[in-house]
């Protein structure tokens, strides 16, 4: 078994090998030092109900058919794409998407039971730069409410009866996301020198490099 001794004297028998792993070592880490960071912002939209309780909306009363009408929305916005039940927990660019977006109904209870209390969607969008994610939002934004008003017009809801959708905030914030750099480039160091070790540990112990080691001693 090579000790740590006998791992610096094959190192310095095959310098040649510590100098190629050290140089692909530093390419990586300029890559990852050059990887562009991502820009995401986040919105909820409102489902209110109209305020006129003499003649209910059959669609938004009583408040679970709000909840039920803005899940209905999201499964259009998705296509029926299905989503994980705790994904909303975590955000988008914290998942590693970098340029997408997500339109989901909160949910507040757990991976066994799912519990959406309240009538409103979360609107997440990375992108690679701030006018594409500001540009992907307002398209969201106005599909969501496209959307909303279609399927109610369709279910013959009058139109002082209609649920109405409010954007809060109106205009967020952009950030700028570049992760755990230093992080990234600690762990990237640390598995060059051990891929730099272990490629100079199985070129010492080839055997033509062995018998020729054995030969010199004799």
């Amino acid at each position: 078994m090579m000790t740590v001794w006998d791992l610096l004297v094959a190192s310095a028998r095959r310098w040649y090998v510590v100098l190629a792993g050290l140089a692909l070592t530093a390419g990586v880490l300029l890559l990852v030092h050059q990887t562009p960071g991502v820009y995401a912002t986040q919105t909820n939209v409102l489902f209110l109900a109209p305020v006129t309780p003499n003649s209910p909306n059959t669609i938004s009363s009583p408040t679970s058919g709000v909840i039920s009408t803005a899940g209905l929305v999201e499964r259009i916005v998705n296509k029926g794409v299905e989503k994980s039940p705790t994904s909303g927990s975590v955000a988008l660019a914290g998942q590693g998407v970098d340029d997408g977006y997500s339109v989901e109904l909160p949910n507040a209870g757990g991976q066994w039971a799912s519990n959406f209390n309240r009538p409103v969607l979360q609107v997440q969008v990375t992108g690679p730069s701030a006018e594409r994610v500001r540009s992907e939002l307002r398209r969201l934004v106005e599909q969501i409410r496209a959307v909303a008003r279609e399927i109610q017009v369709e279910a013959g809801v009058g139109q002082g009866m209609l649920i109405t959708t409010q954007v809060s905030p109106e205009d967020p914030g952009i950030g700028y996301h570049q992760g755990h750099r230093p992080m990234a480039l600690a762990v990237t160091a640390l598995l060059g020198l051990v891929l730099t070790g272990l490629a100079v540990w199985a070129v010492d112990r080839l055997p033509g490099w062995r018998a020729v080691r054995r030969a010199r001693r004799v």
